[in-house]
């Protein structure tokens, strides 16, 4: 019997290394994926570095027509 439990999988995970110049790379990849199949999932840590990285390229990203959602929008 199938469960019919929704799920999805996590295509980027945005800090790995708590490098910003490797999250900003790793935002730069979400994008591209984004664009590439019409929606990507990134996730990661509440972390200094994490934040300093989202509040630098969230405008730019947005301003290019990346919409940010929560996860439940996408099940």
């Amino acid at each position: 019997a199938k469960s019919r439990i929704r799920c999805v999988i996590r295509d980027i995970f945005l800090d790995n290394s708590d490098n910003v110049n490797y999250i900003e790379t790793q935002l730069l990849a979400l994008r591209s994926l984004a664009f590439k199949r019409g929606r990507a999932i990134a996730i990661c840590h509440d972390r200094k570095n994490t934040v300093k990285a989202l509040a630098k390229m969230l405008p730019e990203l947005k301003s290019e027509g990346i919409r940010f959602v929560f996860l439940s929008d996408l099940v």
